[in-house]
């Protein structure tokens, strides 16, 4: 094995993708509970019918997000709570298109462009779901060479 390939292990790529979701949603989900998230307002303006109690439960549910993101065996189920916020966070694009949008379609603002960056979110947790099947993989294919030792 190479210097290179062993760098970029799929054993350590998987981790730095958990580590980075790690830390963007444990750091967003305590900005939303000390009420200090610079998304607070979208939020409110976006899902009208949210109480405000509710806007710190979102912080809670994200750290706890990214915690989970750390537990190899709850990838799965961190990957569809995922999708679904990553949904949520995707609603301003259709529903508060005048903050979306400087001209629209393709003139995004600032909010915007925090929004689309999701796709790249996206695209790891793909990459990381792809990942936690080929560990498994290899994981029980090693365990049945052991049994029929």
């Amino acid at each position: 094995m190479t210097a290179r390939s062993t760098l970029l292990s799929p054993a350590r790529v998987e981790w730095s993708i958990r580590i980075a979701f790690a830390v963007v949603y444990i750091w967003f989900g305590a900005l939303k509970l000390a009420d200090v998230s610079p998304v607070h307002d979208l939020v409110r303006q976006t899902l009208l019918w949210l109480p405000d109690v509710s806007y710190s439960l979102l912080g809670a549910g994200e750290i706890v997000l990214g915690l989970a993101f750390l537990i190899p065996r709850l990838t799965k189920p961190t990957v569809v709570a995922f999708l679904v916020h990553i949904g949520g966070t995707m609603l301003p694009l259709f529903f508060q298109q005048q903050l979306s949008f400087n001209e629209p379609p393709l003139m995004l603002s600032f909010i915007g462009q925090y929004i689309i960056k999701n796709l790249v979110f996206l695209a790891a947790a793909a990459a990381l779901w792809s990942l936690r099947e080929e560990v498994d993989l290899e994981s029980s294919v090693d365990g049945q060479r052991r049994k029929g030792q």
